[in-house]
């Protein structure tokens, strides 16, 4: 009966390992797509927020300068001139902020692909370090077969060494695909 117990307990044992495992690899592999999403995002909006910017300062202080330098009475061919570089300005942002979104949208396009690679490559790693995680599995097996007939503290021993074994190259490969 204690030998059965002993078989069914580092059975489980063995099973959250796996699960723990997994979960642990699959929460890398979204944390790095998170991080990675959460940096574009913010860069878009931060490059979006400057263009805004620089276009609303352009046009008002084109407009205030123009509105400053007009009289009520007449307005001179300086003014005219003045109105019409303004308007040039404005334009010439304009298409600034036209390229600017250009650019955004290129570097969003280039940050999609980078990511879906990174995700394919992290599926990768997770179904190699799964099959060594089922490696280690039938391994703790043959431990436990072998060990059938020894005392319990031996098997837990073994079973704890493995899961040491297996979460240390777990980690491992979570911090070099991170």
């Amino acid at each position: 009966m204690d030998l059965v117990l002993s078989d069914y307990c580092v059975s489980v044992i063995v099973v959250v390992v796996v699960v723990v495992v997994h979960v642990v690899i699959v929460a890398a592999a979204l944390h790095l797509v998170v991080v990675v999403v959460v940096v574009v995002v913010v860069v878009v909006v931060v490059v979006v927020y400057v263009v805004v910017v620089v276009v609303v300062v352009v046009v008002v202080l084109a407009v205030v300068y123009t509105s400053y330098t007009t009289t009520s009475t007449s307005i001179s061919t300086s003014v005219l001139l003045l109105q019409k570089w303004a308007v040039v300005v404005v334009i010439v942002v304009l298409l600034l902020a036209a390229a600017a979104v250009v650019v955004v949208v290129v570097v969003v396009v280039v940050v999609v692909v980078v990511v879906v690679v990174v995700v394919v490559v992290v599926v990768v790693v997770v179904v190699v370090v799964e099959v060594a995680v089922v490696v280690v599995v039938v391994e703790v097996a043959v431990v436990v077969v072998v060990l059938k007939f020894a005392e319990e503290r031996v098997v837990v021993v073994v079973v704890v060494v493995v899961v040491v074994v297996v979460v240390v190259v777990v980690v491992v490969v979570v911090v070099v695909v991170d």
